[in-house]
């Protein structure tokens, strides 16, 4: 299969409010009680919206501008949330949220990561054609720098991904670029492939992770394919596809802390058949990607899930269902447990939820944007937190990341 060709006209990763609830608690063996999902049938995951608001709700300590005494201090989670009105970037200090607001506005997700375990990378795309990416960093011991463009025709036309400082983009050609950042951009536009005629491209932006030194990038081809991609002592290698699977939005992909080294999850993309939007999976182990497999007849979504590894080899994914509300299960390294709601009402949200490895005293971060705020849960001993409101206003889409 070939990973080249234009994608003329091609879709965008199809990234775009809310109740709150208590606790929701998931069993050991099957994460989650199917009877609380709403699961099943063709409308796929979901059910009729509960009614009724509480759980745990926590204020927040709010500052403006760049820099100042509220965005400094140690973090063990760092969110970016980001929407046409403005943005926020908020710390976790294993209690309470703090933010800061920014005149920075984005139609997509953003991405955040720490670069160390007191220094952070915030990325969004820019407002306004040819969408410039932006940038800022983040320290514990002076908060925000200065927002500033990635680098002059530094450009996408959709959500950019961090793994550390490894960043990959989808430019306004449909292509894909890598930049690094270590105290500086170098590169800032990189072609991913492993020679430039033979660059990377597709309908969709991809999404990447670090497996030892290296960066593994994973996108949607122009031909339907999953394909992956490893830059190795500053060597792309050519992409390599995940035999059968087929998706036009941005999948997912983790690296393992053992047993296989990589999990990839992705949107089944067979319009008019009876898996289409279904999730599927697969993994690579020893560099060999095992046969791709759904996860389950009742488990639909429409566009990116989101990923992230737990001890022992396990994963969380977290997505959007068809009824626009977060549901979330684990794998176990082998197979998934049951599907689940994120809250208990289960909120509805503006676009997917991100999620993070759990910061000390819990085992996965998740974010989402509801009535246009940025809200966390934690998932410890298989439960579900209460919701906290982080902030921002008129947010549509939220990242989060923990510290190494």
């Amino acid at each position: 299969m070939s990973v080249l060709g234009l994608a003329q006209g091609g879709c965008g990763s199809g990234e775009d409010g809310g109740g709150t609830g208590g606790e929701v608690p998931w069993s050991t063996s099957a994460f989650g009680a199917s009877t609380a999902s709403g699961t099943g049938g063709a409308a796929g995951v979901g059910g009729a919206a509960s009614s009724g608001t509480g759980g745990t709700t926590t204020s927040t300590t709010s500052t403006s501008g760049s820099g100042g005494g509220g965005a400094s201090g140690p973090a063990t989670a760092l969110v970016l949330g980001a929407g046409p009105s403005g943005a926020i970037g908020a710390r976790f200090d294993g209690t309470d949220w703090t933010t800061t607001t920014f005149g920075e506005t984005s139609d997509r997700r953003p991405a955040v990561a720490f670069l160390g375990v007191d220094s952070g990378l915030f990325v969004l795309r820019g407002a306004g054609a040819p969408n410039p990416l932006r940038f800022t960093t983040w320290s514990a011991g002076a908060g925000f720098e200065t927002w500033a463009d990635l680098g002059a025709g530094v450009n996408t036309r959709d959500r950019p991904v961090l793994a550390g400082g490894s960043l990959a983009y989808q430019g306004s050609d449909f292509k894909h670029f890598h930049g690094l950042y270590v105290t500086s951009w170098m590169p800032s536009g990189e072609p991913i492939g492993p020679t430039v005629p033979l660059q990377s491209f597709g309908p969709a932006a991809g999404d990447g992770a670090r497996l030892g030194a290296d960066f593994v990038f994973a996108f949607p081809g122009n031909d339907g394919g999953v394909y992956v991609q490893t830059r190795s002592g500053g060597v792309w290698a050519a992409a390599d596809p995940i035999p059968s699977a087929q998706t036009d939005v941005t999948p997912a992909l983790v690296a393992l802390t053992s047993g296989p080294e990589l999990l990839a999850v992705w949107v089944n993309d067979d319009p008019g058949q009876f898996d289409d939007q279904k999730i599927y999976f697969a993994t690579r182990n020893g560099g060999t990607w095992s046969t791709p497999a759904k996860i389950d007849d009742g488990v639909f979504a429409v566009d990116a899930p989101a990923l992230a590894p737990l001890a022992g080899g396990e994963a969380v994914l977290a997505f959007r269902g068809t009824d626009d509300k977060p549901y979330a299960l684990r794998f176990d390294g082998a197979s998934w447990g049951a599907v689940g709601p994120v809250g208990s009402p289960n909120p509805t949200i503006t676009s997917p939820p991100a999620l993070a490895p759990g910061a000390p005293g819990a085992e996965a971060e998740l974010v989402y944007v509801s009535g246009g705020a940025a809200v966390h849960v934690r998932l410890s001993s298989g439960t579900w937190s209460g919701p906290i409101t982080i902030g921002g206003a008129g947010l549509t889409h939220a990242a989060i990341a923990s510290a190494p």
